[in-house]
């Protein structure tokens, strides 16, 4: 007769074992969700993994940079999404998972394949990481077509924005004008822009001031500094939820789960805008 386990988990898990059946508890909640080969996910415990595989047809930088509320995959024992869970012989590791070919050990001593609705939320923050807290998410202080919140410099004068501020993370108002460096043109309001001034001190004046910030030093260079590379850092987090999970193995024994919080894989991407 078919041996059914049958556990319910909503936010913590319930198991129970009969004492015949292997691995009965999925010990994985402490376990950091692992991705590779693009829609590979896995957790690792020691000798034990539960792995997802997807099939997207988009890339996986547009995958992970989609915000959902709800997208539901069908996994199934076979096909191209599907869900596993292994034990081996001894401890795993994620060069397993992520090879073409898998190696030739650590070898499985057991495999429940599954079936389940998975349910995807994501959430993405686009930040330009200055340190700049930016509450006018349209504000575009150089007009170069970057909101200020997703600009490394949001003035274009060639120097980072973070690199404006003081030790303690706040703007510098280097001429006094009510204007901060990190949005200010011409830092020390010489006349000469920021952009078009050396970044060291060319008269050598005692305080070693760098002349973008010397109103004293008003020579300009042969040609303007080359402007910085915008760019932002898009970092999601993505949660997985599998609804109705079965596991089964070759003799037929099941894992049943109601409801199964297989965890929250966060991950960002470098986004050059030129």
């Amino acid at each position: 007769m078919k041996k059914i386990l049958l556990l319910i988990s909503c936010i913590s898990l319930l198991s129970c074992d009969d004492g015949n059946f292997d691995s009965a508890v999925l010990d994985f909640e402490a376990q950091n969700i692992q991705n590779c080969g693009e829609f590979v996910f896995f957790k690792i415990n020691s000798n034990e993994s539960l792995m997802i595989e997807l099939s997207s047809s988009d890339s996986a930088q547009e995958f992970f940079l989609t915000e959902t509320e709800g997208d539901t995959y069908s996994l199934a024992q076979t096909g191209n999404n599907i869900i596993s869970y292994r034990t081996f012989n001894e401890d795993v590791s994620a060069d397993y998972f992520c090879q073409a070919i898998p190696p030739a050990t650590p070898t499985i001593n057991k495999e429940w394949l599954g079936s389940a609705e998975l349910f995807i939320t994501n959430t993405v923050i686009n930040d330009d990481l200055d340190g700049v807290e930016e509450l006018d998410l349209e504000l575009d202080t150089d007009s170069d077509e970057v909101p200020d919140y997703l600009d490394n410099d949001d003035d274009g004068d060639g120097i980072l924005t973070k690199n404006e501020l003081d030790e303690n993370g706040d703007p510098i108002d280097t001429d006094s004008d009510g204007i901060s460096n990190h949005l200010d043109s011409d830092d020390d309001n010489d006349g000469i822009l920021t952009i078009n001034e050396s970044l060291t001190d060319s008269d050598n004046d005692p305080l070693s001031i760098p002349d973008y910030l010397d109103d004293n030093t008003s020579e300009p260079l042969d040609s303007p500094r080359t402007a910085i590379r915008d760019g932002y850092t898009a970092t999601f987090s993505m949660n997985f939820t599998l609804n109705n999970l079965i596991l089964e193995n070759e003799n037929s024994d099941s894992l049943i789960f109601e409801t199964y919080n297989y965890g929250t894989y966060t991950n960002s991407y470098s986004i050059d805008l030129n």
